[in-house]
């Protein structure tokens, strides 16, 4: 009886709602998911529509111009809400109806933390803004400018710079014109020592200090993301664009910038593109001054790169691009598969273990080696998307076939990503007793280079039983102290050392004094890359626990321990 009475009033509330024209949610930020109170088909006054389940796909909804603020907003709201749990969300953007109309969009929100799962929930509001509670000029205003800085957004930065030059191709003449991209080095780390309102400080005054090194120089600028701006420089030769990155650089690195908390010093990254013959839309130049930017950030941060690609480089760039859509298909299409390589028991020569590698079916049928589509995969980010689908594959084999275990690599994207961990504890809720047959593959160079990141990623795997190994053992030549911090459960020799053991000396001795390392440290080897028998006795001989390589088998689609499900598919490597 309670519970339906409970229910009616959930229903009559939800009647209020749609009468009121406003639609409310509850969304799990740490799931994910979302749930609607009102018909959200009704709101945006279309009935064709998926109704989005979780924060991703609403964001398609969500004009793009918008979607950067909004993703502030919410960041800023997260920073607040650990000190003010009691502060409240508020946003404006733009949500579509699926159709290419846009509806402006109040959004009111309020976030707990939910008392047995410490997850944050958002409770909020979705409400319409008509001419009647905002004005034309103001709601123009809020569609194309920054609300914070009051700069042009990045879409309406480049429809303006076409706006004012409606004769793009004239700006290619003599190389008179280009966009600067400035990015604030490390602007996260302010935010989390002294919190949003010293971070807002910081941008208002970078943006001011822009503002007046442009003076006079026909600029147009635009905040185009959380901690970047893009500057339009009509009339600037190359010797012209690099003194006004200098000046840029000199001025901010000499003079603190002016806030209400006190003076702050901060250093800025500056990446440029020129207005050329390829390249006349302006996103696209902001784009390349963006890669330039990046290049500046990884070069040290503080210094100005301009954009330069030589033409095999822009080939690559355009192989990568038509490999990564080829690879989107293939996922939407089912079309990515997994490829097991046994690992045996150097004693017995029993398979103990499969490693899985990820391999791509061409709708032509052919089996794509993963050489010919992981570069394009690490130079686009979508690394951790096939983490995450090789992961799922791997777990819904070991729920199906429960006498193997299986070996799954782990891009370095994936040591800090909070929603591939989310997945896989939900996945071991369901069937914990996977987890003694799985172990998760790091390679060292990672854990050398984010050792703190990588020991904490290890201990958590390790608190749910899954075992922890380290690939490529031996190329970075990893101390010992770093393997006693790491605690891992199994280290796999770098095939580097073990090919052709036999006839060099050095890798045999290199062998020698990993493994040595290894027994110290307690863990289990493995000899990976073994092509002959004699690879394959070295090993045995020098105490390697278990051994990896074509001798004992080749990666392939097939499973061994399950006839039914073979196939044969063409190989593709190139």
């Amino acid at each position: 009886m309670g519970n339906n009475k409970k229910n009616d009033h959930m229903s009559k509330l939800e009647r209020a709602m749609g009468a009121a024209g406003d639609l409310a949610y509850v969304w799990n930020t740490q799931q994910d998911t979302i749930e609607w109170l009102g018909n959200f088909n009704n709101f945006i006054g279309n009935q064709a529509v998926d109704i989005p389940q979780t924060g991703t796909n609403l964001s398609t909804f969500i004009h793009q111009s918008d979607l950067l603020d909004r993703m502030h907003d919410l960041r800023d709201y997260y920073d607040r809400f650990g000190e003010h749990p009691e502060a409240a969300f508020d946003s404006e953007f733009r949500l579509t109806d699926g159709s290419g109309h846009y509806t402006l969009i109040h959004d009111m929100a309020k976030a707990e933390r939910d008392e047995h799962s410490g997850d944050i929930i958002l409770y909020g509001v979705f409400r319409r803004l008509s001419d009647t509670s905002l004005s034309r000029k103001a709601m123009s205003h809020h569609l194309t400018c920054d609300s914070l800085t009051g700069y042009l957004k990045r879409d309406a930065f480049c429809e303006k710079i076409i706006e004012t030059h409606p004769n793009l191709e004239a700006l290619c003449q003599d190389e008179s014109a280009a966009i600067i991209v400035v990015g604030i080095d490390r602007l996260s780390i302010y935010n989390e020592a002294f919190g949003a309102d010293i971070t807002n400080s910081i941008l208002k005054a970078v943006a001011s200090r822009l503002d007046a090194i442009s003076h006079n120089k026909g600029a147009l600028i635009s905040r185009i993301g959380g901690d970047r701006f893009a500057i339009f420089l009509p009339s600037s030769t190359t010797d012209k664009t690099s003194t006004f990155a200098t000046q840029v650089l000199s001025s901010l690195a000499s003079t603190p910038l002016v806030t209400p908390q006190g003076p702050v010093r901060v250093s800025v990254s500056i990446g440029s593109a020129r207005f050329v013959a390829d390249a006349l839309n302006p996103l696209d130049i902001v784009t390349r001054a963006e890669s330039a930017l990046q290049l500046a950030k990884d070069s040290g941060r503080g210094c100005y790169m301009p954009y330069t690609i030589s033409a095999r480089d822009q080939e690559q760039y355009k192989q990568w691009l038509q490999t990564g859509d080829d690879l989107v298909v293939a996922l939407q299409g089912n079309r990515i598969l997994l490829a097991y390589q046994p690992i045996v028991d150097a004693n017995t020569g029993d398979t103990v273990l499969y490693e899985c590698l990820v391999r791509m079916l061409s709708a032509e049928g052919e089996l794509v080696n993963a050489g010919a589509f992981i570069p394009a995969v690490e130079h686009l980010g979508l690394a951790r998307v096939i983490d995450g689908y090789v992961l799922k594959k791997a777990v819904e084999e070991l729920g199906k076939s429960v006498d193997i275990s299986f070996s799954v690599n782990v891009s370095a994207y994936t040591i800090t990503d909070e929603s591939w961990m989310r997945t896989l504890v939900s996945m071991l809720k369901k069937q914990p007793k996977i987890a003694d047959r799985l172990v998760i593959e790091i390679t060292e160079s990672v854990a050398i280079t984010d050792l703190e990141d990588v020991t904490s990623f290890v201990k958590t795997l390790q608190s749910m039983g899954i075992r922890v190994a380290l690939d490529d053992f031996g190329a970075g030549y990893t101390s010992f102290s770093q393997i006693q911090k790491l605690g891992v459960d199994i280290v796999k020799i770098d095939k580097s050392f073990i090919r052709n053991m036999g006839s060099n000396q050095k890798g045999k001795a290199f062998v020698s004094a990993l493994q040595r390392l290894a027994e110290t440290c307690n863990v289990m080897t493995i000899g990976e890359g073994a092509e002959t028998p004699e690879d394959a006795d070295m090993l045995r001989s020098e105490g390697v626990n278990l051994i990896q390589g074509h001798f004992y088998g080749f990666p392939t689609i097939d499973k061994s321990w399950d006839s039914s499900e073979n196939v044969n598919l063409r190989v593709k490597t190139h």
